[in-house]
């Protein structure tokens, strides 16, 4: 039986799908493409069939929308992530100047464990959140939104329960084994941590719940900026309190601020799951299951577990085979590569929706344009850190004091092979959007398995350096396996203007004054905190520049545009619907202007709401929109 949307057109209720086309805005504005059953001509009050034109340059408006959506979303999280960076390095800094090296180990090393355990915890849940909440809140019914929210909840208490009942039970055994120290505090504090583990998980899950409903603000307010802080004041507080520095007392002030992260993280979730039922009560199921949403689901816990394995379990390898001081000085030298990852992160989070949407309308000369003009984004984020580190190695490892200044060659091998991965882009987001989860999830296991078999073998023999090697060659495979795979399937490559423009732009700004500074001074801290400041100075400005060809202006265009797409916020042109709610599926009644305005003659249309302002009349209706093209992504960005 067919069904009657918003504007009284009859249509075929559609199945559930997967691959619906649906745009999450990260400022909450969420988009519907019509589906491919929508009839190709609407009939009208007068009985007679038209179809609607695009207007003019529809397809670049289009695509500067989802460049400036990205920018916006992109703009909140790296903002975010810089307070995540500067918090984390900073708690590094103090651990390591704080305590012994044998101790700053047993740190690192338990906080790894904990980072681990809660990532297998989730399994997956947060990404199945993101990925069906949007697409239920359109097309499905209040109960399918439960469904969802029950899954994601549920699974994620369960099976991190289960793995903190296990850590506390098997305390002693984990003691002994991986942290090579079986003394009553290191026991006790993994019994501690136990009891947390589930408030670590679940509050991943919540905040990735509040994304799916469009809201980015939970997660760079606690995730990003509340939560790390916390952890940073209450480890300077313990340094400075407790003269002893202990372990016991350290990781738990690392822990505690996930208690009342979760807290608040639950809160806005339940709000927002409230007000879903609420504006919806009335809507029609859509055919979601359990079994779509494990689907999607299990491949991406295992991706997401050997993620966090691909960071964490050389650590681990390291304090068990040559034990807690190698560990503190290989946790200190790699803290800056995991600096550089933040910002990765911040701009996928952003990416993922639009990038979505863009490869289920295989519209890929979007996709390509997305993943080049991030790429370049993700370069110029990255590149000067990697670049000023891998010049000054010992000076920056200095300011964790001068006993881990011994590591310089696990930073410099490590800086080059995250050159060539942050050259490469997005291309793990691009991969698992483009459904083809199952060779993402091949490629993260294979580099996985070469890094812990390259550790095996070379950790005994040439120490942390090995460890160093091991992941630099599984970051090159999980890295450049993906990009080939992507190019043979897709034709979509990160190399393009902006991308190309934007490597030279760091090299030319950054390495002169490096070099220059590390043959005049050596390897020295002042030496690279002049050449630092010279350099920013020097890439700002080249920014400034060459912002066109960096499609940096797409920053500054989103928020002149307003908050929700198009001139005046939520409602307006480009912002995809009115208001932060679903935007109504279907076209418009006959002679409505824009949004919703009274029809006008001479081509404008008055605005009823906004003091008879004039605005742009829609397009005649004529011919049907040509399909987006599908040809292999070959613009230039």
């Amino acid at each position: 039986m067919g069904r009657v949307t918003g504007w009284g057109v009859t249509s075929p209720p559609p199945a559930f799908d997967p691959e619906a086309t649906v745009q999450l805005d990260p400022e909450a504005t969420v988009r519907l493409a019509l589906p491919p059953t929508a009839p190709a001509a609407i009939e009208f009050a007068e009985e007679r069939a038209v179809e609607v034109a695009p207007a003019p340059d529809a397809d670049g408006a289009d695509r500067r929308s989802s460049v400036e959506a990205v920018a916006r979303g992109g703009g909140v999280n790296l903002f975010g992530a810089g307070i995540t960076t500067v918090a984390n390095l900073l708690l590094s800094v103090v651990v390591a100047r704080a305590m012994s090296q044998a101790n700053a180990g047993i740190f690192f090393s338990i906080t790894s464990l904990i980072l681990l355990l809660s990532t297998i915890g989730r399994v997956g849940t947060g990404g199945g959140a993101i990925y069906f909440l949007p697409r239920l809140r359109l097309l499905g019914s209040p109960q399918e939104v439960a469904e969802c929210l029950r899954l994601s909840v549920r699974s994620t208490l369960a099976v991190s329960s289960v793995l903190g009942l296990g850590m506390l039970l098997l305390a002693p055994q984990i003691a002994e084994h991986v942290l090579g120290n079986t003394s009553s505090g290191v026991v006790l504090v993994l019994r501690l941590c136990g009891l947390a583990l589930p408030f670590a998980a679940l509050g991943d899950v919540l905040q990735s719940i509040t994304r799916g409903f469009g809201r980015m603000r939970t997660t760079v307010l606690i995730e990003r900026i509340a939560r790390p802080l916390a952890q940073l004041v209450l480890v300077v507080l313990v340094v400075l309190v407790v003269p002893t520095h202990s372990v016991l007392l350290l990781v738990l002030a690392w822990t505690v601020p996930y208690l009342p992260a979760t807290l608040l993280s639950w809160l806005p979730a339940r709000r927002m799951a409230a007000l879903n039922r609420a504006r919806r009560s009335d809507a029609a199921p859509s055919g979601f299951d359990r079994r779509e949403y494990w689907r999607f689901t299990g491949p991406r816990a295992l991706i997401s577990l050997t993620q966090v394995g691909l960071q964490r379990a050389d650590v681990l390898l390291i304090i068990s085979i040559l034990g807690p001081v190698p560990a503190a000085l290989y946790s200190a030298a790699t803290r800056f590569l995991v600096v550089g990852q933040l910002g990765n992160q911040a701009i996928s989070v952003a990416l993922q929706p639009r990038l979505s949407a863009a490869l289920a309308r295989k519209d890929l000369d979007e996709a390509g344009m997305l993943y080049r003009t991030t790429t370049s984004w993700l370069v110029l984020t990255t590149w000067p850190l990697y670049l000023l580190v891998g010049a000054f190695p010992a000076g920056l490892l200095s300011i964790f004091g001068h006993r881990y200044a011994s590591a310089t060659d696990v930073v410099v091998v490590l800086c080059g092979a995250m050159l060539v991965a942050t050259a490469s882009g997005q291309v793990d987001t691009v991969l698992m959007m483009a459904g083809k989860s199952t060779w993402n999830l091949a490629k993260a296991v294979l580099a996985l398995v070469v890094q812990v078999g390259v550790d095996l073998i070379l950790i005994p023999q040439i120490g942390i350096l090995g460890a160093a090697i091991g992941w630099a060659v599984s970051i090159l495979v999980a890295n450049l396996v993906p990009l080939a795979q992507l190019l043979v399937a897709t034709g979509l490559h990160p190399v393009g203007r902006s991308s190309v423009t934007a490597v030279v732009l760091c090299t030319a700004t950054v390495l002169p004054p490096a070099v220059i500074a590390r043959v005049a001074f050596g390897d020295r801290l002042v030496p690279a905190l002049a050449a630092s400041v010279v350099a920013a100075l020097l890439w700002a400005g080249a920014l400034w520049k060459f912002r066109r060809a960096l499609v940096l202006d797409a920053f500054i265009g989103g928020r002149r545009r307003g908050p929700r797409g198009g001139p005046g916020g939520p409602g307006g042109p480009g912002s995809g619907g009115p208001g932060p709610g679903p935007a109504p599926v279907g076209p418009a009644p006959a002679g409505a202007g824009a949004n919703g305005a009274a029809p006008a003659r001479n081509g404008t249309a008055v605005d009823g709401g906004r003091n008879g302002t004039k605005v742009a009349a829609p397009p005649r209706l004529t011919t049907p929109r040509k399909p987006a093209p599908t040809g292999r992504g070959r613009h230039r960005a």
